[in-house]
């Protein structure tokens, strides 16, 4: 049953719906009360999604009569604690908790309840980021003990919680988001072990790392062998966004098959791969080819940015580049060759392109600027 956008207002009647399977109540943007009784008489139930009601900020404890439930979409909500009575929802099999807009108390022994769980997103939703007491169990451990999981979204905000995630070893096979965000106190950032998360398709350095000034990837090199080939492998998307301090990337060249690269208003931003760091990097892994797999770059707002990369790339997958704000940015790493055979969408201010140097007329003029139609992208179109 679909009562998506139905201007629903609250939920205070029990209806006697006992072969009700699916439910779907999306949208309803003034729904702020589900009594307890509501689910009283859905026994069968095995979909449910409260997705996009923002006027939610409370479950009914009522919801443990839900017992057939499989699938629990809370995604877009304002939900900020999960009821204990929830742990009767034995045969669920996937949970979403993405973007609620903050923390969420969770309470222990939850989530390990839900012995049967095979996917849990927790995108944008911040479980991770205080310490618990020694004798309790945390919440990556409860993770762990899940031995179904095959899918997981998570955000992390301090270094202790991103130690808890990358030391859980089963957890290193379903990691597909991971998001790195508010890293106040951490001036440096080791994101080596990211390499063992086979499964990541997404990383995400975001909102406000005030004190990040360097993001990098070391590796303790035994007995004389070096890394041959990068480590970021699955990597197709990498957002980084308010990090103030932060002067280069370099470190994403070890993701070979990155496909998007948004860099947005990070003050100090001087090189996307810096000339120096770059030497360190190939003698760590040998050849690379940076950039080969890249599809569309968008830098915005980066005030000191001078390079993108030392040399022009053959960008063989380029679709799109937009540059915006980005006024010492003098040159891109394209020329004619860059050009052969593809269709390159460029977009930029007026100033900025009459003031772009190029190696020679036949690399200028073998790309248009869009200048006209500067793609404003909001927050949430880069992060989904």
């Amino acid at each position: 049953m679909s009562l998506m956008d139905n201007e629903i207002e609250n939920l205070t009647e029990a209806p006697n719906c006992p072969r009700l399977q699916t439910l779907f109540l999306n949208r309803n943007y003034q729904l702020k009360v589900i009594h307890n009784d509501f689910f009283q008489f859905m026994s069968r139930l095995k979909v449910l999604s409260l997705s996009e009601n923002r006027g939610i900020t409370e479950l009914p404890v009522g919801i443990s009569k839900l017992v057939s439930l499989e699938y629990l979409d809370l995604s877009s909500t304002r939900i900020r604690e999960l009821p204990i009575e929830m742990k009767a929802l034995e045969k669920l099999k996937c949970l979403n908790l993405e973007c609620l807009g903050g923390r969420i108390t969770i309470p222990r022994g939850l989530i390990s309840a839900f012995s049967k769980l095979q996917v849990l997103r927790m995108r944008g939703t911040y479980p991770f980021d205080e310490a618990v007491d020694d004798n309790s169990e945390c919440l990556a451990e409860e993770l762990q003990s899940l031995n179904h999981l095959k899918a997981l979204t998570v955000s992390v905000t301090s270094d202790f919680a991103l130690y808890r995630i990358l030391t859980a070893k089963s957890l290193l096979g379903c990691i597909e988001w991971i998001g790195l965000g508010f890293l106040r106190d951490s001036k440096q950032l080791n994101i080596s072990s990211f390499g063992n998360i086979k499964s990541l398709r997404y990383i995400m350095v975001l909102m406000d790392c005030q004190g990040l000034e360097e993001v990098k990837a070391e590796w303790e090199i035994q007995n004389s062998v070096i890394a041959t080939e990068p480590c970021f492998k699955n990597l197709v998307t990498v957002i980084i966004y308010r990090c103030s301090k932060l002067k280069d990337i370099t470190w994403v060249i070890l993701a070979p098959n990155l496909r998007y690269l948004y860099v947005i208003y990070c003050d100090k931003m001087e090189e996307i791969i810096s000339e120096t760091k770059l030497s360190q990097v190939t003698v760590l892994v040998g050849t690379l080819n940076p950039f080969a797999e890249l599809e569309s770059l968008y830098l915005a707002y980066l005030p000191e940015l001078r390079s993108i990369y030392r040399d022009a790339l053959p960008f063989s997958c380029i679709k799109e580049v937009t540059v915006e704000k980005c006024p010492k940015l003098r040159r891109l790493p394209l020329n004619s060759n860059s050009a052969k055979g593809k269709k390159i969408s460029l977009e930029g201010e007026e100033q900025w392109w009459q003031e772009l140097q190029w190696d020679d007329e036949s690399s200028r003029n073998a790309f248009h600027c869009n200048l006209h139609h500067m793609k404003r992208l909001q927050w949430h179109e880069i992060a989904k």
